[in-house]
């Protein structure tokens, strides 16, 4: 199986195209390092991008 570390471009891309639900399905492993998730989730929210709140699914590694 693939695992897969994932920068923020992915989640804010697939976010905004609402189909983050991707990741998991191409990948059994995506972990989003503690930064990334919160540049994508926290600092997306505090923004008020409601992708951010998709993002929000997944908890930091």
């Amino acid at each position: 199986m693939i695992k897969v570390v994932s920068n923020a471009g992915p989640p804010i891309a697939l976010g905004k195209l609402n189909l983050l639900h991707l990741l998991g399905k191409l990948y059994h492993n995506v972990y989003i390092p503690k930064a990334v998730y919160e540049e994508v989730v926290v600092n997306g929210i505090r923004s008020g991008y409601i992708d951010a709140f998709r993002a929000r699914l997944s908890k930091p590694q």
